[in-house]
């Protein structure tokens, strides 16, 4: 698929070329072996599952991540708290 993406390019060279590709390759191995990616896509795919039952289960997953992310959002923060010793 990048081998296409590059080609509609007019103008790379070959050698411009062989590196986006290594880059894009070193990216993409990056990003698999995410962790926090792992689970925002498997988040994703039960959002999506979830959405496509209908408008209503879709506004009640909306409802239901925006309340657990205000909730968390408010909450502190193991790291904030780290450096206070009393």
């Amino acid at each position: 698929m990048l081998d296409g993406v590059l080609d509609s390019f007019g103008g790379i060279s070959e050698h411009q070329k062989a590196d986006l590709r290594a880059r894009s390759e070193t990216f993409a191995r990056g990003v698999e072996k995410d962790a926090a990616n792992h689970r925002a896509l498997e988040l994703a795919e039960l959002v999506g599952e979830i959405s496509h039952r209908g408008e209503e289960e879709s506004a009640a997953c909306r409802n239901i991540l925006e309340g657990f992310a205000g909730y968390l959002r408010d909450r502190p923060h193991p790291e904030d708290e780290a450096g206070e010793m009393w």
